[in-house]
């Protein structure tokens, strides 16, 4: 197990109703990935963009985080519907399948999910709630793997609820609210980098004030 090393998937929805926070989620994204190749230790990102049409288009996987270019407005283009459950579990699946393939001294030692949304589940196919929070919870008692989930204009609480993901590491994002919100988990994924503490995830009060400005 390599402890110095992070796997990080980062699932961005990029629905018809982002439309409106458009912008704001790319420059709050390219912020998030600056500050993540700026910290300590080492680092793969694995970015994933939802919608109905594709409920999983892997634009970078497990890239070493030095390499990942910024995102420029044209690559993400709000469309269709949102298949949240179905986004998760596939990734999940990819993601442990990918891991296992490695040899288990080069693994990484961190595992962490970071889901950002701002719909509620309303395409998925493939998953249901029970089954990705079953998988979720299966994922972090047995292998440590963490979760962090933003949700923007929702109810995050319960849709995070749904999903075994837990109340430290939820967020609830007004429209106004994201690039605050990206940044504040981008240094929450930093401390949890150098400490190794799944506490160090956990928003504050200060973290939730500023997301929801």
């Amino acid at each position: 197990m390599n402890n110095d090393l992070t796997d990080i998937t980062f699932l961005l929805d990029r629905t018809g109703s982002m439309e409106g926070i458009a912008s704001d989620v790319v420059g709050g994204y390219n912020a998030f990935l600056k500050q993540q190749q700026q910290a300590p230790g080492q680092a793969h990102l694995t970015l994933v963009q939802f919608d109905s049409i594709d409920p999983q288009e892997v634009i970078h996987d497990a890239r070493p985080i030095g390499e990942v270019p910024l995102m420029a407005p044209d690559d993400f283009r709000p469309r269709s519907m949102t298949p949240l459950y179905d986004a998760l579990g596939i990734a999940i699946v990819r993601t442990g399948e990918r891991l296992a393939a490695i040899d288990e001294a080069a693994r990484p030692g961190k595992v962490v999910f970071v889901v950002f949304t701002d719909g509620y589940e309303n395409a998925s196919q493939e998953y249901t709630a029970k089954q990705v929070r079953e998988m979720v919870a299966k994922q972090t008692a047995t292998y440590s793997w963490q979760f962090l989930f933003l949700g923007a204009n929702i109810d995050a609480f319960a849709q995070g609820r749904r999903m075994s993901i837990p109340t430290g590491t939820t967020l609830d994002v007004s429209g106004a609210g994201v690039a605050d919100a990206f940044l504040t988990t981008s240094a929450r994924l930093a401390d949890y980098r150098t400490s190794g503490l799944a506490e160090s995830l956990h928003y504050d009060e200060d973290d939730r004030r500023r997301a929801k400005r």
